[in-house]
């Protein structure tokens, strides 16, 4: 026969009245039994049962140490306080030896399982006795994660984290909302900007370097907030500067910086007026030279050739680079030697005759190339010269050979023969780079000595110069 329902968990509910004193245990669908006898259809229990009970209850109170005078019989959650002294009881023997302290034995067993005293970490607490060493243990180190497109900081150890490796991050995914990062990079790698899910200072990819730290804050939801940043180098973490704009500024408190958005310029205040900081014109290489084309306006003059003075153009307007303004850029010379005369001034009738330019006294760049009477100038440019005459009047041009031209004629100067004197021509002309040219001279009578007299002081005696100035 199988044993009966002792307690009615099985009945069907019944609304039965609680015996005196019972009424705060009684829960509808719960039988009552009083004196062996039935209510209803409730469950009916024999003295057997009853002894069972009894029996049942006493052997597990005796056997775990439980003093049955302490208890009383009428209280109606008589078996509650059996079963709670039953379970301390047993708890006790099984922590014997162990100093609970205030947590009580279940609570001990659980949240300080090293017996120290302090509730651990794991269970909610701080492991720590004080408010410093509370502190410490919430900030553990966390164990190293590997940078990728997701860093998963939902996954650390610690609050601290190292990130190592150098794969781009856009995304550190899940965390609770509010929780923080404090994060160490051990390589350069790329944070990738996203406006809900990555923001970042700037709005803008970040580039960070080894050794650069920085604070994460969950906004939920796999979303993440910068909050704090810091470079191992000690640069800003954002080196971009934006200034005031506006057009014409005139900031005049010193330091006040302002963009020029009509002339694209910097405008600084100097605490009465301002200072005007002009961008350099594009394009610019080392040599290069500027000069304002406008009240807020840089030009760019490329640097000149070597030999180039510097001049303004023909209208006075801007500089420019040209030559003969400064030392010839070669000198061509007739030379002799000491006591030797220039030469015969022949034919004396007027007719040109080829002078002689047999010796380079300078040419620094290799600008001029000389041969047979005859010079080539390597570049466009300017010549003049000087020709001396001994008693006679004499006249020198500048001749094309390439062309086969006059060039120019120059100021022809007379010499007396009684008594005899000198005289010197001179003149000028434009010279086409490459072209040949030869000096030609031309007199009014021969002489022996017509093309200059010997002083014979022992040093060269010279009796013509031809001077070059290159345009380039």
């Amino acid at each position: 026969m199988a044993a009966p329902d002792l307690f009615g968990i099985l009945d069907v509910v019944k609304k039965l009245t609680a015996p005196p004193g019972m009424e705060t245990a009684h829960v509808d669908g719960f039988s009552w039994a009083r004196n062996g006898l039935s209510y209803g259809d409730s469950t009916k229990l024999t003295a057997d049962d009853w002894n069972r009970i009894i029996a049942n209850l006493r052997v597990v109170l005796i056997a775990s140490g439980v003093d049955l005078t302490t208890l009383d019989p009428a209280d109606p959650a008589l078996l509650k306080t059996v079963l709670e002294l039953y379970l301390g009881a047993a708890v006790t023997d099984i922590l014997s030896g162990v100093d609970v302290g205030g947590y009580g034995m279940m609570a001990k067993a659980i949240y300080d399982a090293n017996n120290d005293g302090l509730i651990d970490i794991d269970h909610g607490g701080t492991g720590a006795a004080s408010l410093i060493d509370a502190a410490d243990n919430l900030s553990a180190m966390s164990a190293d994660i590997a940078s990728a497109a997701t860093t998963d900081l939902g996954d650390a150890t610690g609050i601290n984290v190292r990130i190592t490796g150098t794969s781009a991050i856009s995304s550190f995914g899940s965390a609770p909302d509010g929780a923080i990062r404090r994060l160490t990079f051990a390589a350069p790698l790329t944070l990738t900007y996203n406006a809900a899910s990555m923001i970042l200072p700037g709005a803008a990819d970040m580039q960070v370097a080894a050794g650069d730290t920085a604070l994460m804050q969950s906004l939920g939801s796999g979303n993440w907030r910068m909050v704090g940043f810091l470079r191992a180098s000690g640069a800003p973490v954002i080196d971009t500067i934006i200034l005031k704009q506006g057009a014409n500024p005139l900031p005049t408190a010193e330091g006040d910086a302002r963009w020029d958005t009509d002339d694209n310029i910097i405008v600084v205040g100097d605490g009465a007026g301002q200072k005007l900081f002009l961008a350099a014109p594009a394009g610019v290489a080392t040599g290069d030279l500027f000069y304002a084309s406008g009240p807020k306006v840089l030009t760019r003059l490329p640097k000149g050739a070597a030999r180039r003075t510097l001049r303004m153009d023909a209208g006075a307007t801007v500089p420019e680079w040209g030559g003969g303004n400064g030392p010839a850029d070669a000198v061509l010379e007739d030379q002799k030697a000491s006591g030797v005369n220039g030469g015969s001034s022949a034919p004396g009738d007027g007719a040109w005759a080829i002078h002689a330019l047999n010796t380079k006294v300078r040419d620094p760049y290799n600008l001029m190339a000389l041969a047979g009477n005859v010079f080539t100038p390597a570049t466009h440019g300017w010549v003049e010269w000087q020709v001396t005459a001994n008693a006679i009047p004499i006249q020198a041009r500048l001749f094309d050979v390439t062309a086969g031209v006059e060039v120019a004629t120059g100021i022809g100067g007379r010499g007396n023969s009684s008594p005899d004197t000198a005289c010197i021509a001179v003149g000028g002309g434009v010279v086409v780079g490459g072209h040949a040219y030869r000096l030609e001279y031309r007199t009014g009578a021969t002489r022996a000595d017509g093309l200059g007299l010997a002083f014979g002081f022992g040093s060269i005696e010279v009796y013509a110069r031809l001077k070059y100035w290159g345009d380039a």
